[in-house]
């Protein structure tokens, strides 16, 4: 709860993994990868209940194995049907697809099983290392915006001016273009200053306000306020090499055994994300 709103927990395991056979039921640490997510949930103090949302009955018997409510089956991924009343195409414009979709979709599902509740969190089961403290940061900066959007991101990596591809020969072209319709156009020119610094979106956190979604009829990027995650606790297991690198982060903390706790579960100051700082025009 946090400024009279009751909040809800969402732990979502639809997303599967090509690269990573069972990902959501792979071990961590001795324990289940939804494990993890779900126990940073429960630690939270602003989260009044966490649900876990799968179509995997698998994943659902693990899950309720765990002590954790399945209250509903998830729709499939991409299916977003019967939760027209949360997401209409009609206000605002098209909707975003991709990760903004599923966010939007994964909350509506929740808010039409459990209306009672005024703001939804997601928690992605592929991002187990994010701190309970960076989920009550999130939901706190939720509501210091009157219920707006606020989703993790973490520094990129990469410049965008770098990024090529490449044709049936391998020859590379920049994969940003001014916009001309001449194909041999030169490479856009960054707007950037050299001191600016680019984020990445990470699945790892979102939360919205049902009064936000209901309005707004889905999630619009440019309305939303970035969470920063350093990019240890931005980790998504995607593949084997990624689970082996978070088993090499909780050794490193001592945490190799199933009955551990959460790491970062109480983070301390100095590792704590902290929130993108607003500019102003």
């Amino acid at each position: 709860m946090i400024k009279g709103r009751s909040v809800l927990a969402v732990v979502s395991a639809n997303s599967g993994s090509r690269g990573l056979a069972r990902r959501d039921l792979s071990l961590l640490g001795g324990k289940a990868l939804v494990a993890w997510s779900i126990e940073a949930a429960r630690s939270s103090r602003l989260i009044d209940r966490v649900i876990v949302a799968t179509a995997d009955l698998e994943v659902a018997q693990a899950a309720s194995q765990m002590g954790a409510e399945v209250p509903f089956r998830a729709a499939d991924p991409g299916d977003e049907g019967g939760y027209e009343d949360f997401i209409d195409q009609a206000r605002g414009g098209s909707r975003q697809s991709g990760i903004l979709n599923r966010w939007g979709t994964c909350a509506a599902e929740a808010l039409h099983h459990l209306p009672q509740f005024d703001i939804v969190v997601l928690l992605d089961v592929a991002a187990p290392l994010r701190a309970t403290i960076d989920i009550d940061c999130a939901i706190e900066i939720c509501a210091r915006h009157d219920g707006a959007p606020v989703v993790t991101v973490s520094e990129a990596r990469v410049l965008p001016q770098s990024l090529v591809v490449l044709d049936g020969a391998r020859r590379m072209q920049p994969l940003l273009r001014q916009r001309s319709e001449n194909p041999g156009g030169e490479p856009m020119q960054s707007t950037l200053s050299p001191e600016a610094k680019l984020y990445v979106i990470s699945s790892a956190i979102a939360v919205v306000s049902r009064h936000y979604l209901q309005n707004s009829g889905y999630l619009k990027l440019e309305e939303m306020h970035a969470y920063i995650l350093p990019a240890e606790r931005a980790l998504l297991i995607e593949r084997k090499t990624d689970l082996s690198a978070a088993e090499g982060i909780i050794q490193r903390m001592g945490l190799t055994d199933a009955s551990a706790p959460t790491p970062f579960a109480a983070a301390p100051p100095a590792v704590q994300g902290s929130e993108v700082p607003e500019t102003r025009g």
